[in-house]
Formats: C-alpha cells, sequence, structure tokens
C-alpha cells in the first residue's frame, strides 16, 4: 500500500505544490497591500485560497481510479478497493496538514493552538474529509455502477446531495441537544446527532462503494 500512496503522491505532487506557492503569494500580496493601502481589508484571502486549496487536493486525490475520467496506470494493479481507498485518504490527508501547517508558519505569532486544540482539529479534519469524499466521489462512483436506465446518473447524484442535506436538517431539528465539547476548525459545537447521522451515511456509502469494487 505503501507504493501505492507514493504511486498517486506523484501523480499529484504537480497540483500539491502549485498549491502551495499559490498560497505562499497570496501571504505575500497580502502583506505588501497592507504596507500600500493601511485600510487593507483581505486578511481573509490567504485562509479562503487555502481550503479551496485543500479541497481541490481532496477532490484530485480521491478522484483517481474512483471516477471512470480519473483511470491510472495503478488501476491494473491487482489490490483491493479499501486499499486503494486508504492509500488515497491518507494521502490527502497529510497534504491537506501540509496546507495547515504552511498557513500555521505565516502565523506563528498570532496562533494559539494547545496540543489537545491540534489533537480536536486533526480528527475534526479526518472526519470532514471522510464525509466530503463519501458524499462527493464516492457515491457519485457507486451510481455510475448501478443500473440507471430510467434516471439519469447527474439526477440521481443531485436527488442523493439533497436528501443528505434534508437530512441533517431533520436531524438537528428533532435532536437539537449539542455536547460541551469545543469543536476548533468552525469554532462551533458538537452535535452527537448530526455526527451519528453523517458517520452512518457515509460508512453506508464507503460500503456500497466497496461490496461494487470486491471490497
Amino acid at each position: 500500500m505503501l507504493q501505492l500512496t507514493k504511486f498517486y503522491y506523484h501523480k499529484n505532487k504537480r497540483y500539491f505544490y502549485s498549491g502551495l506557492l499559490v498560497i505562499v503569494v497570496s501571504y505575500l500580496a497580502k502583506w505588501i497591500l497592507e504596507l500600500l493601502i493601511p485600510d487593507f481589508q483581505g486578511d481573509r484571502v490567504p485562509y479562503l485560497i487555502s481550503v479551496i486549496t485543500a479541497i481541490v487536493l481532496t477532490w484530485k486525490i480521491n478522484s483517481f481510479d474512483t471516477d471512470k475520467q480519473h483511470k491510472t496506470l495503478a488501476s491494473t494493479v491487482s489490490m483491493k478497493g479499501y486499499q486503494r481507498l486508504a492509500s488515497k485518504f491518507i494521502l490527502s490527508y497529510l497534504e491537506v496538514l501540509g496546507v495547515f501547517l504552511l498557513n500555521s508558519l505565516f502565523n506563528l505569532f498570532t496562533l494559539e493552538l494547545s496540543i489537545l486544540d491540534g489533537l480536536v482539529m486533526g480528527g475534526e479534519l479526518a472526519v470532514y474529509m471522510g464525509a466530503f469524499i463519501s458524499y462527493g466521489i464516492l457515491l457519485k462512483a457507486t451510481i455510475q455502477k448501478l443500473k440507471t436506465d430510467y434516471f439519469p446518473q447527474t439526477l440521481l447524484m443531485v436527488v442523493g446531495i439533497v436528501l443528505i442535506i434534508l437530512l441533517n436538517g431533520l436531524v438537528r431539528c428533532y435532536f437539537p441537544d449539542s455536547s460541551q465539547f469545543q469543536l476548533v476548525l468552525n469554532s462551533g459545537v458538537f452535535y452527537p446527532s448530526t455526527f451519528s447521522l453523517n458517520f452512518v451515511l457515509s460508512s453506508g456509502i464507503a460500503g456500497i462503494y466497496l461490496g461494487k469494487n470486491q471490497i
């Protein structure tokens, strides 16, 4: 599995380093504009670029050999589906952490993050990425493998996403109790009900996908 992770890294490293370069340029541009324009209000631009970069990297890596349009030579290697998923998830997780560490470097003197906060943030990041991969990539790949002669696959994908959003809204409405546990990434509270729902949905989609790909 390590060799497969390295293979996907080499396939994606151009996008990874390009993304890091864009983030560095955005910080340098912000500093220059702050010097030239004292009331410049662009503090959040590098953060926004970093979030977009993390999303693109996660989507790009986990689309390899999952989406029909992103097949690689690794698809010809005899390997279980869960090994492919695990190697791509680990790589995308590490690259997104790299994006966060780069941001931390530029905010070294203003960032206040304890070890516990770092561990919580790492867990949050894994959960968010797992949900994104399940809903944004595996759901599409699973629908592509279904016999959908009567309904367009795009329509089924849209309906699936809408149902997931509606289910989250209903669960939040009927089970509004939150935990005292504070999150780090979204500076919000933890809702056990929606977390449980998305964990079940994500696991179900991943299980169906693996079943279609002989696990």
